[in-house]
Protein backbone atom coordinates (compact mmCIF):
# COMPACT_ATOMS: atom_id res chain seq x y z
CA UNK A 1 0.00 0.00 0.00
CA UNK A 2 0.95 3.53 -0.77
CA UNK A 3 2.65 5.49 2.44
CA UNK A 4 1.86 8.98 2.39
CA UNK A 5 3.97 10.81 4.82
CA UNK A 6 2.99 14.36 6.44
CA UNK A 7 5.26 16.34 8.38
CA UNK A 8 2.76 18.44 10.83
CA UNK A 9 3.62 20.44 14.05
CA UNK A 10 1.92 20.91 17.10
CA UNK A 11 -0.35 23.64 17.07
CA UNK A 12 0.90 26.35 19.17
CA UNK A 13 -0.56 29.76 20.31
CA UNK A 14 -0.59 32.30 17.42
CA UNK A 15 1.56 35.06 16.59
CA UNK A 16 0.17 38.36 15.27
CA UNK A 17 0.34 39.02 11.54
CA UNK A 18 0.40 42.47 9.73
CA UNK A 19 1.23 40.83 6.26
CA UNK A 20 -2.20 42.96 4.85
CA UNK A 21 -3.52 46.03 5.79
CA UNK A 22 -6.87 45.97 7.61
CA UNK A 23 -8.80 48.20 5.44
CA UNK A 24 -12.33 47.65 5.68
CA UNK A 25 -14.91 50.54 5.39
CA UNK A 26 -16.13 50.96 8.94
CA UNK A 27 -19.98 51.26 9.19
CA UNK A 28 -18.82 53.69 12.08
CA UNK A 29 -16.91 56.13 10.67
CA UNK A 30 -19.80 56.46 7.69
CA UNK A 31 -22.24 58.82 7.04
CA UNK A 32 -26.05 57.63 7.56
CA UNK A 33 -24.95 55.22 9.83
CA UNK A 34 -23.36 53.10 7.22
CA UNK A 35 -26.03 53.00 4.49
CA UNK A 36 -24.98 51.64 1.46
CA UNK A 37 -26.31 52.99 -2.09
CA UNK A 38 -27.12 50.37 -4.34
CA UNK A 39 -26.44 50.94 -8.42
CA UNK A 40 -30.46 51.19 -8.39
CA UNK A 41 -30.05 54.65 -6.28
CA UNK A 42 -31.83 52.52 -3.49
CA UNK A 43 -30.45 52.91 -0.14
CA UNK A 44 -29.66 49.54 2.32
CA UNK A 45 -28.78 49.73 5.78
CA UNK A 46 -25.70 48.25 6.85
CA UNK A 47 -27.32 45.43 8.15
CA UNK A 48 -29.54 44.81 5.17
CA UNK A 49 -26.27 45.00 2.88
CA UNK A 50 -24.49 42.58 5.18
CA UNK A 51 -27.39 39.78 5.14
CA UNK A 52 -28.03 40.16 1.29
CA UNK A 53 -24.14 39.17 0.65
CA UNK A 54 -25.18 36.61 3.67
CA UNK A 55 -27.85 35.17 1.61
CA UNK A 56 -25.21 34.92 -1.57
CA UNK A 57 -23.78 32.00 -0.09
CA UNK A 58 -26.26 30.73 2.42
CA UNK A 59 -29.32 28.94 1.89
CA UNK A 60 -32.24 31.37 3.53
CA UNK A 61 -33.10 28.28 5.09
CA UNK A 62 -29.97 27.53 6.58
CA UNK A 63 -29.53 31.53 8.06
CA UNK A 64 -33.26 31.26 9.67
CA UNK A 65 -32.19 28.83 11.72
CA UNK A 66 -31.61 30.08 15.38
CA UNK A 67 -27.96 28.97 16.21
CA UNK A 68 -26.89 27.35 13.14
CA UNK A 69 -23.20 28.38 11.92
CA UNK A 70 -24.83 30.40 9.22
CA UNK A 71 -27.06 32.64 11.51
CA UNK A 72 -24.46 32.71 14.15
CA UNK A 73 -21.89 33.98 11.11
CA UNK A 74 -23.88 36.37 10.44
CA UNK A 75 -24.95 38.09 14.10
CA UNK A 76 -21.46 38.44 14.77
CA UNK A 77 -20.54 40.23 11.16
CA UNK A 78 -23.59 42.58 11.82
CA UNK A 79 -23.37 42.94 15.93
CA UNK A 80 -19.72 41.60 17.36
CA UNK A 81 -17.08 41.92 14.51
CA UNK A 82 -14.73 44.54 15.82
CA UNK A 83 -13.97 45.60 12.20
CA UNK A 84 -16.80 46.55 11.48
CA UNK A 85 -16.95 46.05 8.04
CA UNK A 86 -19.50 47.59 5.47
CA UNK A 87 -20.13 46.47 2.00
CA UNK A 88 -20.06 49.05 -1.17
CA UNK A 89 -22.11 47.86 -3.41
CA UNK A 90 -20.81 45.94 -6.19
CA UNK A 91 -16.91 46.62 -5.25
CA UNK A 92 -14.17 44.74 -4.66
CA UNK A 93 -14.43 45.25 -1.25
CA UNK A 94 -17.68 43.39 -0.73
CA UNK A 95 -16.23 40.22 -1.86
CA UNK A 96 -13.87 40.54 1.16
CA UNK A 97 -16.62 40.83 3.52
CA UNK A 98 -18.36 37.98 2.08
CA UNK A 99 -15.16 35.72 2.22
CA UNK A 100 -15.49 36.99 6.11
CA UNK A 101 -18.81 35.60 6.98
CA UNK A 102 -17.69 32.52 5.09
CA UNK A 103 -14.40 31.76 7.16
CA UNK A 104 -17.17 32.57 10.11
CA UNK A 105 -19.52 30.07 9.27
CA UNK A 106 -16.47 27.61 9.20
CA UNK A 107 -15.34 28.79 12.47
CA UNK A 108 -18.86 28.24 14.11
CA UNK A 109 -19.61 24.83 12.43
CA UNK A 110 -16.08 23.19 13.35
CA UNK A 111 -16.62 23.99 17.22
CA UNK A 112 -14.07 27.49 16.52
CA UNK A 113 -14.77 28.00 20.48
CA UNK A 114 -13.01 24.91 21.56
CA UNK A 115 -9.49 25.06 18.79
CA UNK A 116 -6.29 24.79 20.46
CA UNK A 117 -5.08 27.63 18.51
CA UNK A 118 -7.63 30.41 17.04
CA UNK A 119 -5.51 31.46 14.35
CA UNK A 120 -7.13 35.00 14.97
CA UNK A 121 -10.72 33.90 13.81
CA UNK A 122 -13.24 36.56 14.21
CA UNK A 123 -10.32 39.05 15.22
CA UNK A 124 -10.96 42.45 13.87
CA UNK A 125 -7.73 41.57 11.29
CA UNK A 126 -8.00 40.98 7.98
CA UNK A 127 -8.97 37.64 7.23
CA UNK A 128 -5.46 37.34 5.56
CA UNK A 129 -4.36 37.52 9.20
CA UNK A 130 -6.07 34.62 10.42
CA UNK A 131 -3.21 32.43 10.74
CA UNK A 132 -0.18 31.50 12.49
CA UNK A 133 3.03 32.67 10.64
CA UNK A 134 5.15 30.13 12.89
CA UNK A 135 3.69 27.19 11.39
CA UNK A 136 1.60 28.34 8.10
CA UNK A 137 -1.52 27.24 9.42
CA UNK A 138 -4.54 29.12 9.01
CA UNK A 139 -5.60 31.25 6.06
CA UNK A 140 -3.88 31.41 3.31
CA UNK A 141 -2.95 34.57 0.46
CA UNK A 142 -0.48 35.11 -1.63
CA UNK A 143 1.33 38.13 -2.00
CA UNK A 144 -0.25 40.21 0.09
CA UNK A 145 -3.35 40.07 -2.19
CA UNK A 146 -6.28 39.96 -0.04
CA UNK A 147 -8.06 36.94 -1.98
CA UNK A 148 -8.13 33.83 0.41
CA UNK A 149 -6.24 31.52 -1.64
CA UNK A 150 -5.46 28.54 1.19
CA UNK A 151 -6.78 27.23 3.97
CA UNK A 152 -4.38 24.92 6.48
CA UNK A 153 -5.03 23.38 9.16
CA UNK A 154 -3.25 20.39 11.13
CA UNK A 155 -4.65 18.72 14.58
CA UNK A 156 -6.41 21.36 15.59
CA UNK A 157 -9.32 20.14 17.32
CA UNK A 158 -11.93 20.80 14.75
CA UNK A 159 -15.58 19.02 15.64
CA UNK A 160 -18.89 19.28 13.31
CA UNK A 161 -18.89 19.29 9.86
CA UNK A 162 -17.25 21.58 6.55
CA UNK A 163 -19.60 23.99 5.74
CA UNK A 164 -21.12 24.23 2.12
CA UNK A 165 -19.93 27.65 2.19
CA UNK A 166 -16.12 26.76 2.63
CA UNK A 167 -15.67 26.12 -0.44
CA UNK A 168 -17.55 29.05 -2.19
CA UNK A 169 -14.21 31.05 -1.80
CA UNK A 170 -13.47 31.16 -5.50
CA UNK A 171 -10.06 31.99 -5.17
CA UNK A 172 -8.76 28.46 -2.88
CA UNK A 173 -5.96 26.61 -4.78
CA UNK A 174 -5.32 24.84 -1.33
CA UNK A 175 -7.41 23.08 1.43
CA UNK A 176 -5.83 21.26 3.85
CA UNK A 177 -7.61 19.97 7.32
CA UNK A 178 -6.29 16.66 8.12
CA UNK A 179 -5.86 14.58 11.93
CA UNK A 180 -9.04 16.23 13.31
CA UNK A 181 -11.19 12.76 14.12
CA UNK A 182 -14.00 15.04 15.31
CA UNK A 183 -14.71 16.54 11.79
CA UNK A 184 -17.49 14.56 10.77
CA UNK A 185 -20.14 14.81 8.11
CA UNK A 186 -19.36 14.45 3.95
CA UNK A 187 -17.77 16.50 1.11
CA UNK A 188 -20.40 19.31 0.22
CA UNK A 189 -21.40 19.20 -2.97
CA UNK A 190 -20.34 22.73 -3.40
CA UNK A 191 -16.75 21.74 -4.30
CA UNK A 192 -18.31 21.43 -7.55
CA UNK A 193 -18.22 25.11 -8.10
CA UNK A 194 -14.29 25.37 -7.83
CA UNK A 195 -12.31 26.27 -10.50
CA UNK A 196 -8.67 27.49 -9.02
CA UNK A 197 -8.54 24.55 -6.31
CA UNK A 198 -5.37 22.59 -6.66
CA UNK A 199 -4.57 20.74 -3.23
CA UNK A 200 -7.03 18.61 -1.38
CA UNK A 201 -5.86 17.23 1.47
CA UNK A 202 -8.55 15.59 3.99
CA UNK A 203 -5.83 12.88 5.81
CA UNK A 204 -7.07 11.30 8.89
CA UNK A 205 -10.57 13.16 10.07
CA UNK A 206 -13.78 11.31 10.15
CA UNK A 207 -15.50 11.79 7.04
CA UNK A 208 -18.11 9.76 5.04
CA UNK A 209 -20.51 9.24 2.69
CA UNK A 210 -20.00 9.40 -1.34
CA UNK A 211 -17.45 11.56 -2.62
CA UNK A 212 -19.39 14.46 -5.08
CA UNK A 213 -19.42 13.07 -8.40
CA UNK A 214 -17.97 16.07 -9.63
CA UNK A 215 -14.63 15.83 -7.35
CA UNK A 216 -12.16 13.85 -9.60
CA UNK A 217 -13.08 16.40 -12.37
CA UNK A 218 -12.10 19.50 -10.93
CA UNK A 219 -10.32 21.49 -13.66
CA UNK A 220 -7.27 22.70 -11.70
CA UNK A 221 -7.16 19.31 -9.12
CA UNK A 222 -3.61 17.54 -9.14
CA UNK A 223 -3.14 16.24 -5.57
CA UNK A 224 -5.39 14.61 -3.60
CA UNK A 225 -5.14 12.92 -0.05
CA UNK A 226 -8.11 11.49 1.53
CA UNK A 227 -6.38 8.64 3.95
CA UNK A 228 -7.94 6.96 6.95
CA UNK A 229 -11.85 8.64 6.78
CA UNK A 230 -14.73 6.85 6.30
CA UNK A 231 -15.98 7.36 2.89
CA UNK A 232 -18.90 4.75 1.01
CA UNK A 233 -18.45 3.78 -2.01
CA UNK A 234 -16.55 2.58 -5.12
CA UNK A 235 -13.85 4.37 -6.58
CA UNK A 236 -15.27 5.86 -9.84
CA UNK A 237 -14.14 4.74 -13.47
CA UNK A 238 -11.91 7.69 -14.63
CA UNK A 239 -10.78 8.48 -18.08
CA UNK A 240 -7.03 10.02 -17.66
CA UNK A 241 -7.70 12.63 -20.68
CA UNK A 242 -10.57 13.74 -18.87
CA UNK A 243 -9.05 15.03 -15.68
CA UNK A 244 -6.32 17.15 -14.01
CA UNK A 245 -5.65 15.38 -11.55
CA UNK A 246 -2.12 13.44 -11.46
CA UNK A 247 -1.71 12.12 -7.35
CA UNK A 248 -4.34 10.51 -5.68
CA UNK A 249 -3.85 8.86 -2.08
CA UNK A 250 -7.01 7.08 -0.62
CA UNK A 251 -5.56 4.65 1.73
CA UNK A 252 -7.96 3.10 4.14
CA UNK A 253 -10.45 5.43 3.32
CA UNK A 254 -13.24 3.46 2.85
CA UNK A 255 -13.58 3.46 -1.07
CA UNK A 256 -13.78 0.18 -2.88
CA UNK A 257 -12.24 -0.79 -5.80
CA UNK A 258 -9.11 -0.54 -8.15
CA UNK A 259 -7.31 3.19 -8.56
CA UNK A 260 -5.88 3.84 -11.50
CA UNK A 261 -2.32 3.40 -11.81
CA UNK A 262 -1.48 6.84 -13.09
CA UNK A 263 -2.68 8.38 -10.10
CA UNK A 264 -1.32 5.63 -7.46
CA UNK A 265 0.89 7.39 -4.97
CA UNK A 266 4.76 6.46 -5.32
CA UNK A 267 5.36 3.75 -2.47
CA UNK A 268 8.75 4.23 -0.37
Amino acid sequence: AAIVVVSMMAPAKSTPSAEVSNNFKDGNDQDNHGDVNTPSGSVLSREESLTMIAQGVSSQEALDIPDSPQALALEWLIEHDAAKVTPSAGRSEDEQVQERYILAVFYYATGGVDWFDSFYFLSQNHVCNWKNLDFGMGVQCEDGSPTVTGIKFGPNNLQGTLPDEIFRLSGMKTFQVIMNPGLTGSIPSSISTQENLQILNLNKNSLGGAIPDSLLSLPSLTTLWMDENSFEGTIPTMEEGDMTLQWWSCNNCGLTGRMPDSLRMPTF
